[in-house]
């Protein structure tokens, strides 16, 4: 799977499923594959890792509790909603400046953000997702645990 072309793996993945009666967004796999190529050994990952793109999550690994990063959470979502360059690297270092005011371990922060957006704790790089999934997406999901 590394050594295989992006296009090559996108066609495997996009088949692996249709045969299993799951119909995924070829655009979608096509963006993700970059994100995931690394982390998968066999083509039955990639969905269990990539769910969250094609899914708003319904629940949040080990029942997540968000109630005592509410303010911090209400303060990303009003900083994302004026980000007005929707790219990782800005996004990062308004997010990394976040935690740091509110005195967040950046681990910490980062992984009650990467729950809130995608319902679990492993995932692909975080701000490259969000920026698959789109500024609209992303603050919906974080709309949804406040």
């Amino acid at each position: 799977i590394r050594e295989s072309q992006n296009s090559n793996l996108k066609t495997q993945i996009l088949e692996f499923y249709k045969k299993r009666k799951i119909n995924l967004d070829e655009n979608l796999v096509e963006k993700t594959i970059p994100l995931i190529k690394e982390r998968i050994k066999k083509l039955s990952d990639y969905y269990p890792l990539c769910q969250f793109f094609f899914e708003t999550p319904k629940e949040y690994e080990n029942n997540f509790d968000f109630s005592k990063y509410k303010p911090v959470i209400l303060e990303v979502n009003s900083f994302l909603k004026d980000l007005t360059n929707w790219e990782k690297n800005e996004m990062s270092v308004g997010l990394i400046k976040i935690a740091e005011k509110n005195n967040i371990k950046i681990g910490d922060f980062f992984m009650m953000l990467r729950i809130a957006i995608t319902g679990k704790s492993r995932t692909p790089p975080l701000n490259e997702s969000m920026v698959i999934l789109g500024k609209k997406e992303c603050l919906k999901r974080l709309t949804l645990i406040n």
